[in-house]
């Protein structure tokens, strides 16, 4: 528990990945109300994109309340999983707020049962994708299941609002997928919402599918266009 006016402050680093919270191979964690100020504005390298504010990896029963995650030389809330533990499994973040991270607001990689509950994640910007919550797994053996997000509200990320990048998926196996997006709102974002599955990654034969479903947007004052449905960007 984060007392109210209370936070942390990541003194300048060169290092191209770090996390200041990280919640790795653990269960049944409530974390409340935390603070958290990254190094980009005073980051001593060039190199890396990997600077995360929560990092949530292979982790169960996690749930998040009121987190404000400034300025990370990568994304503000990242939530993974790894080879050998699997998927993250049981994520609630509820009131999110994530602003002038370098890279993403929220990063979604891997994971099985996740609410995404009023987030709000705007001004995002340095490296690609810069978006406001990107979902975007790493491999072939990631899980984009059982997501929901309520309420999002992304603004002024030079990338999309939200983005689906499942792409590398492709690989191995089949995968089957679940997203219920629930009255997103974006201003002003390059795409208020970006969906990207290039079947031509397939190797041998393999499919994507299941389902991804957006009830009542509003994208208003995108710069390309409020939907965007292509390959992913190289």
């Amino acid at each position: 528990v984060f007392p109210k006016g209370s936070e942390l402050r990541l003194a300048a680093t060169d290092k191209g990945k770090y996390a200041i919270l990280d919640i790795r191979n653990a269960r049944n964690v409530e974390l409340f109300d935390p603070v958290l100020v990254g190094d980009r504005d005073k980051h001593l390298g060039e190199g890396g994109e990997w600077g995360m504010g929560i990092n949530i990896v292979s982790s169960e029963n996690v749930s998040v309340y009121n987190a404000k995650v400034t300025k990370c030389w990568g994304d503000g809330i990242y939530i993974a999983g790894s080879t050998d533990r699997g998927p993250s499994r049981n994520i609630k973040i509820v009131n999110a707020y994530c602003k002038q991270n370098r890279r993403n607001g929220i990063s979604v990689i891997n994971v099985d049962g996740l609410e995404l509950i009023s987030p709000y994640s705007g001004y995002n910007e340095g490296i690609d994708p810069q978006c406001g919550i990107d979902i975007e797994p790493n491999k072939p053996s990631d899980q984009i299941r059982n997501i929901r997000i309520v309420d999002a509200r992304t603004e002024y990320n030079p990338g999309a609002g939200i983005s689906i990048g499942i792409n590398k998926l492709y690989g191995s196996g089949d995968q089957q997928i679940s997203v219920d997006i629930l009255k997103p709102v974006d201003y002003g974002s390059m795409e208020g919402f970006l969906i990207s599955c290039s079947a031509s990654r397939s190797k041998n034969g393999e499919k994507v599918g299941g389902t991804i479903t957006v009830t009542d947007p509003v994208w208003k004052y995108n710069a390309n266009t409020p939907l965007s449905v292509h390959k992913l960007r190289e």
